[in-house]
Parts: structure tokens; sequence; C-alpha cells
């Protein structure tokens, strides 16, 4: 008999109270001199630093194991009730006296060992139960192992026919009579787990992702996909793929000009004397090369007059060149001479010598452009808008005003931008 179990009986006597009166007068129950749970964690590396203590309170804890589910070697209950609630004070005996050495993984396992072992015979698979305090007690005293951890993972989660299941598919497991000698030593001297095979890390709230587990029709061992789910993976799969076929394109189309360099093309308009400063030449040059007549345009060009463009825009332009587009609705312009004003005949806009909006529905100026003297040639390049204060932006369509905040409500095009 382990020399523990004297020490537990004296150890519930000095403490007194319901649990002491439940004390046979003649002492332990003769019980087996195989080693049990207790002396199979006391002999461990986990628990050299007292092995007479981890003896002692897993004598307890097993104790009240007995008395929940077997028969007490201590204590004689005349009622269940009774016994229950002396197993509970056993439990929580055993488990403040490992507290207090401070080993909390060895807590930890032990509850764990009381919950499979609930489970075990809720389960009518009592005797899955001594594997469970085998496996435990090992792992208290040389430490647990990943398979073991596992194991007791699927243990906590598994329905009622795991349990039905271990007493025919894993009896092997849980005698370790698949396991040579060598192979034995390693896994109990380890602390590793004889109760279940590799299984899959869960946690106990979760479904296993094993089909058979869950009661899937058709299922079988080791399964984790089923078939339905499979097939759903692969339609949802096909889908992704048609839907991306056609949102691809169609992103690539609106995104795309985000991205493309817009090449800046050059129009001879005349000889440098063609021009004077005080009167605009209307002049064909070319915008869109390429397209034929849709890509002309009339521009009104004139040199640039120190007194009339004061501007601090202007100052590096050489001459001043106006669209023939209405900042309104894009209709032609003219220039009139004697007036010295650009008109709409369309919508009634009047613009001034600078092309500055005076009357009508026009939002902003009218659009100039670029110019530059070449080789004595006045060349006209590209677009661009401007505000009431003749501010440059990159071109903006006909009726998007750019003064204030329209600037950042009307952006620019990205083709069109300089």
């Amino acid at each position: 008999m382990s020399a523990a179990l004297p020490m537990l009986e004296a150890v519930l006597r000095e403490q007194g109270g319901m649990i002491a009166g439940l004390l046979g007068d003649g002492g332990a129950t003769a019980v087996s001199s195989e080693p049990g749970p207790a002396q199979r964690a006391a002999g461990g590396p986990r628990a050299a630093s007292d092995p007479a203590e981890y003896e002692l309170l897993m004598e307890a804890i097993y104790e009240g194991y007995l008395l929940h589910y077997r028969t007490s070697r201590l204590l004689f209950a005349p009622e269940a009730d009774l016994a229950l609630l002396a197993g509970d004070q056993l439990y929580a005996l055993g488990l403040a006296r490992l507290v207090r050495l401070g080993d909390i993984d060895a807590v930890t396992e032990l509850a764990d060992v009381i919950t499979l072992c609930a489970l075990a015979h809720g389960s009518g698979a009592g005797e899955l139960a001594d594997a469970v305090w085998d496996a435990g007690a090992r792992a208290i005293g040389w430490g647990g192992t990943p398979k073991h951890e596992r194991a007791k993972e699927l243990a906590r989660c598994a329905p009622r026919r795991r349990f039905e299941a271990g007493r025919s598919r894993h009896a092997r497991w849980v005698t370790g009579s698949h396991l040579t000698g060598a192979m034995r030593r390693r896994a109990t001297g380890a602390g590793q787990s004889i109760l279940f095979p590799a299984v899959s890390d869960k946690h106990e709230s979760q479904r296993s992702k094993y089909t058979a587990d869950r009661l899937i029709p058709g299922a079988f061992e080791g399964e984790t996909v089923t078939r339905r789910r499979f097939m759903t993976g692969t339609a949802h799969t096909a889908g992704a793929i048609a839907a991306a076929s056609f949102a691809l394109p169609a992103l690539g189309f609106a995104v795309g000009p985000i991205f493309k360099e817009t090449e800046h093309h050059w129009s001879i308009a005349g000889p440098v004397d063609m021009f004077s400063n005080d009167n605009y030449v209307p002049v064909v040059i070319t915008v869109t090369p390429g397209v034929g007549e849709i890509g002309k345009t009339t521009v009104y060009v004139r040199q640039k007059n120190p007194k009339i463009d004061t501007d601090r825009y202007d100052k590096t332009t050489p001459f001043i060149a106006i669209t023939s587009r209405c900042s309104h609705l894009g209709c032609a312009v003219r220039w009139a001479d004697a007036a010295e004003r650009f008109i709409c005949p369309c919508h009634g806009s009047v613009f001034d010598l600078l092309g500055v909006r005076v009357a009508g529905p026009a939002v902003r100026p009218l659009d100039r452009f670029f110019t530059r003297v070449k080789k004595g040639l006045v060349e006209i390049g590209p677009r661009f808008s401007v505000n009431s204060e003749l501010r440059r932006f990159s071109p903006r369509d006909p009726g998007e005003p750019i003064d204030g905040i329209g600037q950042y409500l009307y952006p620019s095009r990205p083709s069109a931008r300089i």
C-alpha cells in the first residue's frame, strides 16, 4: 500500500469536519501493490523537487475521483450525495496543495483529467477513465507533449460515439499493446499520451474538423472536407473566375487612363510678323493628329502686349492664344474687332480682350494655349484652362467652373492633364 494513503488519512483527521467523520477506524482498505497514478506522477522528473508532496496530493485527488465514480479506499460515505461532497472536498484539497507548489501546468493537467473522466463515465465508457488517469499522471511527472494535448482536445469535444468507439477501435491505444518494448518505454517515459492517436488540435467550443465526428452521412475516418463542401468551393471558385473575367477588363478600362501619359503636340501658327499686339488673328491648328478634320480647331492669336497682359501668369508668354470654344457648352465663339469682345451667338456669353467673361452663362474665362517661338515661327502647344484671375489649370470640359471649390469638384480628366 502506498505510504501516501496513511499520510492523507492523517491530514484528513487533523483537518476534522465532515470528511474526518467518514474515515474508518481500521485504516485504509487494502489496495493493489501495482503503482497507481500518484506513484507514476511522483516518480517523474517534474516532481523531483518534492516527490512525497506530489504523491500525497495526487492520492487526495484520485481518492476524490473514487468517491465520485467507484469505491473509496479511505472514506465510507453512506449516501451518494455525501460521497459527491466529500469527493469535491478532496479535489479542492489536492489542487490547493499543488497550487502552493507553484506547478500551474500540473493544476491544468489535473483539471483536464477530472473533466475527461467525467465525460468518460457520463458516456458509459468508464474503462477509458483509467487510461485518462495514466496519461495524466505521466504528463504531470514527465511533462505533456503536443500529441497528448491534441488527444485531450479531441476527447473534450468528441460526442458519445467517440468514447463508445474507443472500446473497440482504440483498445490498443488504451493498453499500449501495439507498441514494442522500446516504443512503450519511450512513450511512457516521455509522458506521451497512449489514450488516442494523433488528432486535430481544435478548441473545445468549436466543431471537430473531421466529418465522422460531425455525424455527416457517408463520412469516412480521417475525412476533413465533405463532398458537398468541395463542390461548393469549386462552384464559388468558378463563379469568382467568371466574375473576374468581366470585372477586370472593366476596371482596366476605367483606371487605365490614369496611368496613360499624354503626348503633347505643337502646331505651327505662322511667322512672328503675322501677328500684332492689339488684335487677334484666327488660325486653324491641329490639336489631335491623325484623325483628319475633326482633329483641327480655330485659335485666336496675338502678340503679348505689356500694357494689356499685366497678369503675373503671362510674364514668360510670348504670344496669347485663346480657344474658339465657349466655356459654357463648347459652342464656337468669334472675335468682334469693333467691340473688342469674344461673343458666343448661341447662348449670349461675352468675353473681353483677355477672354475673361463679362456677361452670359459661361462659368469661367475662355481656355488658352501654350505658345513658343521656334526658328521665327509661332507654335501653339497644349490647351489649359484659367480661372477669373487667369491662373492656369489642367484643361477642363465646358461648363466646369474652377474658381474656389470648383477646381476640386471638377478635376481634369487623367488623359488631359498637363
